[in-house]
């Protein structure tokens, strides 16, 4: 990937792996996305699904204490890209607290994109669907979603700032 950026003489971009909510390989994949003698050899972030913290649950319940655990030793931007589920709404949000906490993740993870803001219409648990027209019916989920991001210690929070090369970008 990064030899095809060069060869086009494209910008200087992040390059990347999303993994599915697949445990059998998920650890391994990870090994193998952050492994070589520079940089230029590596992912320059990971970042998997988790669909396991279905509330009410708890940090350890949910099975995400054991991915602090398993990544502690990581050594390139770690998120996840999708969390969540949709089984028991409206959804309070409660992993929030937990993936920003300094304490609990934020030491090891760069946050998380949520899943999923809005029900469509087949109410899916495993994958993002995306429709020509799409109507925001149920607001519920956005609003519960912001009040917990504001409860969060914004001022101890340190999300992970990029280096060089990629110093162009904002973060």
């Amino acid at each position: 990937m990064r030899g095809y950026i060069a060869a086009r003489k494209y910008r200087s971009i992040p390059v990347g792996y999303s993994a599915a909510d697949v445990t059998s390989n998920r650890y391994q994949l990870a090994q193998y996305m952050n492994c070589g003698a520079n940089a230029t050899d590596r992912s320059d972030f990971f970042s998997f699904n988790s669909y396991s913290w279905c509330d009410p649950n708890t940090f350890v319940g949910s099975g995400w204490s054991g991915f602090v655990q398993m990544y502690s030793n990581y050594s390139i931007p770690l998120f996840l890209s999708e969390y969540g589920c949709n089984t028991n709404p409206p959804r309070p949000f409660q992993e929030v607290q937990a993936l920003y906490s300094p304490t609990e993740m934020a030491s090891v993870y760069s946050g998380g994109l949520v899943y999923e803001y809005t029900n469509e219409p087949d109410n899916p648990n495993v994958s993002i669907r995306f429709y020509h027209t799409f109507r925001l019916a149920n607001l519920t989920n956005i609003s519960l979603v912001r009040s917990r991001n504001r409860q969060l210690p914004h001022n101890r929070y340190a999300p992970y700032r990029l280096q060089q090369p990629y110093g162009h970008v904002q973060s």
